[in-house]
């Protein structure tokens, strides 16, 4: 799955949060691929242990009953309408390996170097300068 950090997408206003990503759809440049499990967890507000490989079964169920905060985050899949969903609601048909999760970025959760889970510092929204066209020389 991938997730994308989006300033304009601010808390209390869920509702209008699919019309704003349509406005400008997510990027490949934007989208930080990161594995399901640790991914899940961290968006479930939990403490996330991420190794460079997505171990199968690596579903960690002791974790899963206990919650700390519920944040909410809208999935993109290209075809269909942009939903937002509440994590500790969250069913293994609502997201799957290879959605886009768009959140805002005040979640924090990443940094210059990459994913930083436990980081809780504004993520830069990236989506203009994803969007720029390179010239090649």
């Amino acid at each position: 799955m991938s997730v994308v950090w989006r300033a304009d997408l601010k808390e209390g206003g869920e509702s209008g949060w699919g019309g704003i990503v349509e406005l400008l759809p997510p990027r490949a440049g934007e989208e930080m691929k990161l594995p399901y499990y640790p991914t899940v967890r961290w968006l479930n507000g939990h403490a996330t242990d991420i190794t460079d490989m997505e171990e199968e079964g690596g579903r960690d169920t002791e974790a899963e009953g206990a919650r700390s905060q519920a944040r909410p985050v809208l999935r993109w899949r290209w075809g269909e309408e942009p939903r937002v969903l509440e994590v500790d609601d969250v069913t293994t048909d609502e997201i799957r390996p290879g959605d886009i999760l768009i959140v805002p970025s005040k979640y924090g959760g990443a940094e210059s170097y990459g994913w930083a889970p436990d980081s809780t510092a504004e993520v830069p929204d990236v989506a203009d300068r994803a969007g720029e066209k390179r010239s090649i020389r």
